[in-house]
């Protein structure tokens, strides 16, 4: 028996046709974010291993250089974080990209 999904849940079955392009835009972002990552680990000699963990992270750049999730001012052409390597235990070497500057580093 199939069930409509409640509040709690707030997941809701896709059309077959909405999954395939779903799985179709899935596949081309992880695609070009490992791509980013690979540029990024490769201009700055950072580790990639099977630690890394590749992502799309916008953020702002305080004036303190704090990093801060204020989702009203996220913005698609400033900071974004790339990717994450645990490099041993406990440390994580991480790599962001700023589009508007066209520059990377750690962050």
């Amino acid at each position: 028996m199939t069930s409509n999904p409640t509040k709690a849940d707030n997941f809701v079955v896709l059309p077959e046709s909405d999954k395939q392009r779903m799985a179709q835009l899935y596949e081309e972002v992880h695609a070009r974010l490992t791509e980013m990552s690979l540029i990024m680990t490769r201009n700055l000699g950072m580790t990639r291993s099977r630690n890394t963990r590749v992502m799309f992270r916008p953020m702002e750049v305080q004036e303190d250089n704090a990093k801060a999730f204020d989702t009203e001012q996220l913005s698609l052409d400033g900071p974004v974080e790339v990717h994450c390597t645990e490099t041993p235990p406990g440390h994580f070497e991480c790599g962001c990209y700023d589009y508007s500057a066209g520059t990377c580093g750690p962050c």
